[in-house]
């Protein structure tokens, strides 16, 4: 008899539901919710610093194929120069000089643009570095105020 007595007393449990009406949600302070937010902030801005690389680098690419263009565009026009002045020594002479300069000006443009890349790239992982430190403290900063309820 003792066991079904046991069975009875559970029998007449009653079990609470989690979103009864009667449970207040838990309201952040104001100093939570600004830090909540400082890293909403945080995470947007790496994305968009994020984004905003990746153009500044497609855009530095883009300059080295216009460079490496131009380059052989400037070259072919002083070679053909070459093939009419065929020939005529003076004008050669000053042709194979313009050539020259032709195919160093060229070289120099190229290593620019290249350089830009480097530099570009440099400053974006420089940018993306201080994002995530200011993330970083952020969420310490989330976590102290959490701690002290603040």
């Amino acid at each position: 008899m003792a066991a079904t007595d046991f069975i009875q007393v559970l029998e007449n449990r009653v079990l609470l539901s989690a979103s009864h009406a009667g449970h207040a949600h838990k309201v952040d302070s104001p100093t939570v919710a600004a830090d909540k937010a400082a890293i909403a902030a945080d995470q947007a801005k790496i994305v968009s610093d994020k984004a905003a690389l990746k153009s500044t680098l497609a855009g530095d690419r883009a300059a080295v194929a216009d460079a490496v263009q131009g380059g052989k565009t400037a070259i072919a026009q002083v070679k053909t120069q070459i093939r009419i002045d065929k020939g005529n020594a003076s004008a050669l002479a000053v042709d194979r000089q313009t050539l020259a300069a032709a195919k160093a000006q060229a070289k120099s443009n190229v290593l620019a643009a290249k350089t830009q890349i480097k530099t570009d790239q440099a400053a974006g992982k420089a940018t993306l570095a201080a994002d995530r430190v200011q993330l970083i403290t952020d969420k310490k900063k989330l976590k102290s105020d959490r701690r002290a309820r603040a």
